[in-house]
């Protein structure tokens, strides 16, 4: 007790006081202090020395430093609580998918931006029809080409692909700007898992395409000479830009 003493030193939790008690072995944490009056974690494991009529004649203890491990353990906690805090607050959707392409967990902004909440989410996959998934030119985004399937079915990082996504509560279409990233199992060769990251695009896509749209009529009024021709081909440049309905 005086040498190497610790917190269950003289009460009825001291690994002692229990071999005394009957108990055969004891291991468990403690913290010990050190001659330099310094606390330092520790496993500690007790047995007894029986006598010839099995009484206990003296006990043993082993005391084994795991202040390294203790202090892994620390980093470990404050690295995932920094990411989850990250992960909960960042702007970017995330959302992740099991090695069939289930989606298991999301943060907030996949949410907001996919007008889903993560209950809704959960089970579903990229195959499900109901995401209403189209390219840039309006033509179907079939589930089994989306960023995450391929990540999942080549091992490889998709960046950088652009889609677009039925939001139900807004009744429009969102624009995304997708990345999906493979995570592998140490020791196998096919991801167990992907994440897709992906932000909102929608207000720069509708800038960019108005602004497309502008340069094409500027170039159609300096390029047309007779009025008809002109008309013409200005309800065919907002048709086919989907602002038709808009014109007319």
């Amino acid at each position: 007790y005086e040498v190497f003493g610790g917190q269950h030193c003289n009460t009825p939790d001291c690994p002692l006081t229990r071999i005394i008690s009957g108990q055969k072995s004891v291991m468990c944490e403690v913290q010990k202090e050190g001659c330099n009056g310094v606390m330092i974690p520790c496993i500690l494991t007790a047995a007894p020395i029986l006598g010839p009529r099995g009484e206990v004649i003296s006990i043993i203890e082993e005391f084994r430093d795991i202040s390294e491990r203790i202090q892994v353990e620390k980093a470990l906690r404050e690295s995932e609580e920094k990411h989850r805090a990250l992960f909960e607050t960042m702007v970017q959707g995330v959302v992740y998918q099991n090695a069939d392409g289930y989606i298991f967990s999301a943060n907030a902004a996949a949410e907001r931006i996919l007008g889903l909440t993560l209950e809704q989410m959960q089970g579903r996959t990229s195959m499900d029809p109901k995401w209403k998934a189209i390219h840039e030119d309006g033509s179907a985004f079939p589930g089994d080409t989306h960023p995450a399937m391929v990540a999942l079915k080549t091992g490889l990082e998709t960046r950088n692909v652009r889609m677009g996504i039925f939001h139900p509560a807004e009744n429009a279409f969102k624009w995304l700007n997708i990345n999906a990233v493979p995570q592998y199992k140490q020791g196998e060769s096919r991801p167990h898992q992907v994440y897709t990251t992906f932000e909102d695009i929608t207000a720069r896509k509708k800038a960019a395409d108005e602004r497309e749209l502008s340069l094409k009529v500027l170039h159609l009024l300096n390029k047309s000479g007779k009025k008809k021709d002109l008309i013409r081909k200005l309800l065919e440049l907002f048709k086919s830009s989907g602002s038709y309905e808009t014109v007319g």
